[in-house]
């Protein structure tokens, strides 16, 4: 687990890692039926067969509307009409935000045990997840006071191609509770997918510690998914949007967030395919 605690002034990090198509071709025949009678001949017929493909519904391609969004960011404890505000970088390594350029790049930590990239850049604290990801990339960009905002992110490559079946994903997430960047720091924990491309169903369950399981139940349309995530952690009136994508070749990644209305709750995650 990662924890990150805020004293005035000062920050202190302290972090611990918690982790044929079968394809036949039968031969085609050729017939050719000539018959000749004596009460009058009938013209050869040719009867050309095409060979019918089949393929396993696991590795059946299909192709999902263009859409230019790569990903997604919201302010942490920032009163913001809209939420979730859409990311447009090709470059993952690189987000712009409100026209600031801000580097993501997957830097060593300070702690060598630990998958989560951590280091200051231009006043700010940047957390990323995490270098066994090649298409996604998801955190925190934290600031050093009040009057600039901290932003909890995803991006990445988006899948081009979705594929049909099921698939299970398992990854890492970071977030917390309340004002937890000012009081407690941010805690990171795993991340648990169990995906159906043909219903286009996504559920999935985050566990951060020192918070209650966070269920994620989302629906999937092209290469995103949206829904709703619920927790004994919440109120009984919170109401937390999920969003999130599928990147790389075969939607081998997926990344996202989990940001309540109320914004009582944040949370970035990503997950590879099992």
């Amino acid at each position: 687990m990662l924890k990150i605690t805020f004293i005035k002034n000062r920050k202190y990090m302290m972090f611990s890692l918690h982790n044929s198509v079968k394809f036949n071709l039968t031969a085609l025949s050729v017939l050719i039926l000539t018959a000749c009678g004596s009460g009058g001949s009938n013209s050869s017929t040719n009867h050309h067969a095409t060979p019918q493909q089949t393929s396993n519904q696991s590795s059946k391609i299909l192709q999902p509307n263009p859409h230019n969004h790569t990903g997604g960011y919201t302010l942490i404890n920032r009163r913001d009409k809209e939420k979730i505000h859409p990311l447009t970088n090709i470059d993952i390594n690189k987000i712009n935000i409100n026209d600031e350029n801000i580097d993501i790049m997957l830097k060593p930590s300070e702690d060598i045990n630990s998958p989560w990239a951590i280091y200051s850049q231009s006043n700010r604290d940047i957390i990323i997840c995490c270098e066994k990801y090649s298409s996604t990339r998801f955190g925190i960009i934290d600031s050093p006071n009040e009057s600039i905002p901290t932003y909890i992110f995803y991006n990445g490559k988006p899948t081009q191609s979705m594929p049909l079946g099921k698939a299970s994903y398992s990854g890492e997430v970071i977030g917390g509770i309340g004002e937890y960047n000012k009081k407690t720091g941010y805690n990171s924990g795993i991340s648990k997918f169990d995906v159906d491309f043909d219903e286009k169903k996504l559920k999935g369950t985050l566990t951060i510690k020192n918070i209650k399981p966070v269920h994620i139940d989302a629906n999937i349309q092209n290469n995103t998914f949206t829904g709703t995530a619920t927790s004994d952690a919440f109120k009984s009136d919170t109401k937390v949007e999920v969003q999130g994508k599928f990147f790389g070749e075969n939607a081998k990644e997926l990344g996202g967030i989990a940001e309540s209305h109320d914004d009582s709750f944040n949370a970035a995650f990503g997950a590879q395919k099992q």
